[in-house]
């Protein structure tokens, strides 16, 4: 089984009740619910705070892929995303 976080669980920016989406989502498809540090995957589940999103991948290397609440990926084109990161 493959353990993904959904990040963040909770707060203001996060869409609206997506995160309750996601993980039922993840669980659905037989994936395991885990933190961040544990994690293959991740689910973003917040549309604006790229800087969010570098924070928690600069702490946590073992993350292999992460996915976006939507398909473009422009604002995390910058900086530091487009040298370290395949996309």
């Amino acid at each position: 089984m493959t353990n993904i976080a959904v990040v963040p669980v909770d707060g203001l920016h996060n869409l609206a009740g997506q995160s309750e989406l996601f993980t039922s989502a993840v669980t659905r498809a037989g994936g395991t619910l885990s933190d961040a540090k544990d994690c293959e995957g991740l689910i973003w589940a917040t549309a604006n705070d790229p800087d969010g999103l570098r924070a928690i991948l600069h702490v946590n290397p073992g993350i292999r892929w992460v996915q976006l609440p939507y398909a473009g990926i422009e604002p995390y084109l910058h900086g530091a995303y487009s040298t370290m990161y395949v996309m």
